[in-house]
């Protein structure tokens, strides 16, 4: 699989087993689009791809710019704070993250928008986080966050286009 530029997986049931097992074989790849939305994917799946960009940042998944796991309800905080931890030391070629119909929450808000700070998803142009157990708070920290690196963040409906602003 060196030479795989886009994995599409809708629906599959892969399950965080299968999120592991595709970030260990392909995190060396030439992947650029990983779509994994409603897969059964939890934390555990997360973490196990977290750890594998922290455990070799300058070699996992390199040219990945789209990285969708939404639709996986059983990714909460503790998934999207593994992830932040490895946005700030690797995936610094994501343009589009999308984590919308999950279960994140203010820790996990909170997370994100600290990697954010810290310089992680400077290239990120759609941040997809509708759909999630965010309230006003939240969505004001993730959206303050945002703003400085132009991230458009998708809370709601309509979803971001070009050209238009969210504030």
């Amino acid at each position: 699989v060196p030479h795989l530029g886009v994995l599409v997986l809708l629906n599959n049931k892969i399950g965080d087993a299968g999120l592991g097992a595709i970030a260990d074989r392909c995190a060396t790849t030439s992947l650029w689009q990983l779509v994994l939305s409603e897969n059964n994917i939890g934390d555990a799946g997360v973490v196990a791809l977290a750890n594998v960009v922290k455990n070799n940042p300058d070699g996992a998944f390199t040219r990945l710019k789209w990285l969708f796991l939404d639709s996986n309800s059983n990714i909460g905080d503790k998934g999207l704070k593994a992830l932040s931890e490895a946005l700030e030391v690797g995936l610094k070629s994501i343009d589009r993250l999308s984590l919308h119909h999950c279960k994140i929450g203010m820790r996990g808000i909170k997370a994100l928008a600290s990697a954010i700070n810290k310089g992680a998803l400077a290239k990120c142009e759609l941040l997809y986080l509708q759909n999630n157990e965010l309230d006003l708070e939240a969505k004001t920290i993730i959206k303050t966050a945002a703003r400085p690196f132009n991230i458009k963040v998708h809370l709601g409906w309509p979803p971001p286009l070009p050209g238009v602003d969210y504030d």
